[in-house]
């Protein structure tokens, strides 16, 4: 699709020396000029960048510079952030990226239209919503846009975006080298899928080097002891996040021996936690269990637990601790290791009655609300397991197969009798092989329990199981309910 954009306005002037300024951005300066090379280019067509590196090495403050550079410019931003809690929910990244667009699906094709609503729960369509039309109205709704501006669409924390609103971001990363549009994907170096094709532009980032990284550390923590200053400098090797956020842990920690980097991290995030009123932690622990980010939530939940009035002055202390950020009424972690940190620091009694508050105070999302209730469940709950196969029936109505799958393994765990469990596991495997997927299959198989050999045969080809036992004539092809 090849559009017209307005005339990006010149840039202010200053502006580099200011952004590169931020000790968080030390040595940056070559990444930041690719980003702005990107974006001074973009009356010659859109691209894509992808960013990926450790976590903790910068790839959301690089992010974070690309938004700046493009507001500045007079672009229209769009974003989306991947969130582990909802990597099973199909299309829930892409819904928050295209919210501000959405008025303009009015005038989208009707097939496109009525797949993206079906898509974001819009529409009651009968069938799973094609990917392809949703990504076209997708693709439809961004040009569009940038027929008046140019446009940035960010995406952080790809590795957790759901698997739908990944499929999509790949198709429209493929189709922008005519419209004004940038991309930029930021995501953990370890993630195995791939984003764009041989045109896309790549960005690894790595470790500062150490005249950049004693300069953030002395930025961050003047005056340190030589001796603790050399063991912040040996043990982050380079990790911007590790650098700023080490001094600001438990310095007494002494000579006790570090863990790796990324329990490290953790460690620090909870050290910084331990001052703070016990309602503010436990706000904290809340916060960590939630799968949402309603403050509402938040605040109900934790005054479920506590059985006392809890206002929101009480969460002020973690915000202060630059622990977490309130926008509005929503409330979200500086970083996932924050999140990992107060899950590991809060204990499993804890925990269990965080769960069980929030599956009481979520009354409009059912699937949620079970969630919850699962999580806060000790041994079996065969009624809580027949649930949960409503809750997989529904999510492949959906489309979304893998969630079906892992609802059902969530539904056995919770079976009192051997054959609901097996059977449950089975219908699992059976998803799996439909799925494409062999080794998840055989996985799910040996958890059912079944005889070696009476398995389940993978026939080599994706979506087809085929047994050498009269058992599988008892795995429904699909859910009766």
């Amino acid at each position: 699709m090849t559009r017209r954009a307005k005339k990006a306005t010149s840039p202010r002037k200053g502006r580099v020396g200011a952004t590169l300024a931020s000790p968080s951005l030390q040595g940056r300066a070559q990444d930041i000029a690719l980003i702005d090379h990107l974006i001074e280019r973009i009356d010659q067509g859109g691209s894509t960048l992808v960013i990926s590196g450790e976590p903790g090495i910068g790839k959301s403050a690089l992010l974070d510079v690309a938004r700046h550079r493009a507001s500045e410019r007079g672009f229209s931003v769009l974003s989306m952030t991947g969130v582990l809690a909802e990597v099973h929910l199909p299309f829930a990244a892409l819904e928050q990226a295209l919210r501000p667009l959405m008025k303009g699906a009015e005038g989208l094709v009707p097939r496109q239209r009525s797949a993206l609503l079906a898509a974001f729960g819009m529409h009651d369509d009968a069938g799973p919503p094609d990917i392809f039309l949703v990504a076209l109205a997708t693709l439809s709704l961004l040009s569009e846009r940038a027929t008046r501006e140019p446009l940035l669409l960010v995406a952080d924390d790809a590795q957790w975006l759901d698997q739908a609103t990944f499929e999509v971001l790949a198709f429209v990363s493929r189709r922008l080298s005519s419209d004004p549009i940038v991309l930029v994907v930021a995501m953990r170096d370890d993630f195995k899928s791939s984003l764009g094709d041989a045109s896309t532009l790549r960005l690894r980032l790595s470790g500062l080097d150490q005249a950049d990284a004693e300069r953030l550390l002395d930025a961050n923590a003047p005056g340190l002891p030589a001796e603790l200053r050399s063991r912040f400098l040996r043990e982050a090797s380079g990790n911007p996040l590790a650098l700023v956020e080490l001094p600001r842990g438990e310095r007494a920690a002494g000579d006790a021996p570090w863990l790796p980097l990324t329990d490290r991290l953790e460690r620090a995030f909870s050290s910084r936690s331990s001052d703070l009123p016990h309602i503010a932690l436990l706000l904290l622990f809340v916060t960590a269990e939630n799968d949402g980010t309603s403050l509402h939530e938040i605040l109900s939940a934790a005054e479920a637990v506590l059985g006392e009035r809890v206002g929101i002055a009480a969460i002020a202390p973690a915000v202060a601790a630059k622990l977490i950020e309130i926008n509005g009424t929503e409330v979200r972690f500086r970083h996932p290791l924050v999140r990992s940190a107060m899950h590991q620091a809060a204990d499993p009694a804890t925990r269990q009655r965080i769960h069980a508050a929030l599956a009481a105070v979520i009354h409009d999302q059912l699937d949620r609300q079970l969630w919850h209730r699962a999580a806060a469940t000790i041994g079996p709950d065969d009624e809580l397991a027949g649930e949960y196969d409503l809750m997989a029936a529904r999510a492949l109505r959906r489309g979304a197969v893998a969630m079906a799958i892992e609802v059902l393994e969530s539904a056995a765990r919770l079976s009192s009798t051997a054959k609901a469990r097996g059977d449950r596991m089975l219908r699992a495997a059976e998803l799996a092989a439909d799925l494409g997927q062999p080794e998840l299959m055989e996985r799910l198989l040996r958890q059912a329990d079944i005889d070696e050999t009476n398995q389940l045969r993978w026939s080599g080809s994706p979506g087809a199981v085929r047994s050498a036992s009269p058992r599988r004539s008892t795995i429904p092809r699909r859910f009766s309910h």
